[in-house]
This record gives C-alpha cells, sequence and structure tokens, in this order.
C-alpha cells in the first residue's frame, strides 16, 4: 500500500478526521516536520486501527477533499466564466446606449441651430421691412439698459 504523505491539504484532512472521529483532538493531529511516523502511531493508537486501515483513511479523505477542491474549483471557473458573458453584454449594451443618446443629442444640437438659425433670419428680415421700428426698439432697449445699469 502507498505511504501517506503530509502535504498542503493537511488542515482540510485534520477537519474531515474530527468530525469522523470526535475523540481527536488538536494535539493528537499535530504534524511537525519529521515526525510523520510518529503522528500516524499516535493515531492508530487511539483509533484502535492497524497501519493498513489508517493509510486508507486518510488517503480516501485526502481524495475526498481533492474532490471538494477540483469541485469548488469547477464552480468557481463557471462563476467566473458567466460574470465575463454578463460584462460583456453590459459592455456591448452600454455601448449601444451611449451611441443612441449621442444620435439623440446630435438631433437634438441640430433642431436648436435650426431653430437660432430661423430667428436669426426672422429678426434680419423685421429689420429689413420695418427699419424705423426697429431702431426706435434698440434705442429704447439701449436706454433702459443703460438706466438699469447705472443704478
Amino acid at each position: 500500500m502507498n505511504k501517506f504523505t503530509f502535504d498542503g491539504s493537511w488542515n482540510e484532512i485534520k477537519g474531515k478526521l474530527r468530525q469522523k472521529y470526535a475523540q481527536l483532538t488538536d494535539d493528537d493531529l499535530q504534524f511537525a516536520e519529521g515526525k510523520a511516523e510518529e503522528l500516524l502511531g499516535r493515531l492508530q493508537s487511539l483509533l484502535g486501527v492497524g497501519a493498513e486501515q489508517l493509510q486508507k483513511t486518510l488517503a480516501d479523505l485526502k481524495l475526498e477533499v481533492e474532490d471538494a477542491a477540483k469541485t469548488a474549483h469547477g464552480k468557481y471557473e463557471a462563476a467566473k466564466q458567466k460574470v465575463s458573458e454578463i460584462a460583456g453584454d453590459l459592455k456591448t449594451s452600454a455601448a449601444e446606449k451611449a451611441e443612441q443618446f449621442k444620435e439623440k443629442a446630435g438631433e437634438a444640437y441640430e433642431d436648436a441651430r435650426l431653430k437660432a438659425r430661423s430667428w436669426n433670419d426672422e429678426g434680419e428680415a423685421y429689420v429689413r421691412e420695418q427699419p424705423r421700428t426697429a431702431m426706435l426698439t434698440a434705442l429704447v432697449a439701449g436706454v433702459m439698459i443703460g438706466l438699469l445699469i447705472r443704478r
């Protein structure tokens, strides 16, 4: 049988061991570099199982932890892909809305420009048709503005 190796998943395996065997404490599961055999012997003694049975239990728990990690990673990748798709959709939608607003703003600007041009043309036509009235109106308006400013 393959010998159990202590690696980065030991903390998760410790949690699974505590769930399965409530009598184990943190001190019972404390791993120190170079003392793996001591830990395995201590676990055999506390659990009342043979070396092969303990190796099998640890290997099974390690597989559970690895499968859970793969599942979590798969879910993470799927969520990441979904977020990426949604972000792409939002970006496309925002670009379309921006283009619509740009077109509407251009139309509003053009309408305002045409109205201003029309008012200017109407004003010029009025001055050409009735120059005396336009001059008199401008003179009265100028005097009133002068009086208001003077105060």
